[in-house]
């Protein structure tokens, strides 16, 4: 809070995404913005607070944090970048947003037999080829 009048009955609040760090600040200035990494969404706050696991913040002066993208998880508090999401290891997934932990991370047995099923229909597609273009004695060809 800060006021730059005698007698006011109530001092200024700061906005959300900025904080006062010290008493008797008198002007607007006297609100920083949170640092990137942290944020703040009330009035009048005297200081920030980290953005939770699972999220990040990349900007000064932010009211929230914004989090961590499908598919990834967050487990450091803090975070200054959307770096700091961690993918899921490989056949493991996750839909939501703002995971915190890799436990949160699924694994996907379907999307791995998939992938398997694919493989195996181009290995046949690729072996149908082969006999098809190899010339046989019968037909007394040349190729």
């Amino acid at each position: 809070e800060y006021g730059n009048l005698t007698g006011m009955p109530n001092c200024w609040k700061c906005v959300p995404g900025t904080y006062v760090s010290s008493t008797g600040s008198i002007f607007r200035e006297d609100c920083l913005p949170c640092a990137k990494g942290t944020f703040n969404a009330d009035h009048g706050s005297g200081a920030c607070t980290l953005c939770y696991a699972g999220s990040y913040n990349d900007e000064k002066g932010q009211e929230e944090c914004q989090l961590c993208p499908p598919r990834t998880y967050g487990p450091d508090v803090g975070a200054t970048s959307v770096d700091f999401c961690d993918f899921c290891p490989r056949w493991h997934f996750n839909t939501t947003p703002g995971a915190s932990k890799v436990q949160d991370c699924v694994y996907d047995h379907s999307g791995a037999g998939g992938l398997r099923s694919a493989a195996a229909v181009l290995i046949a597609l690729g072996v149908a080829l082969l006999v098809l273009t190899v010339p046989t004695e019968d037909r007394g060809e040349r190729w």
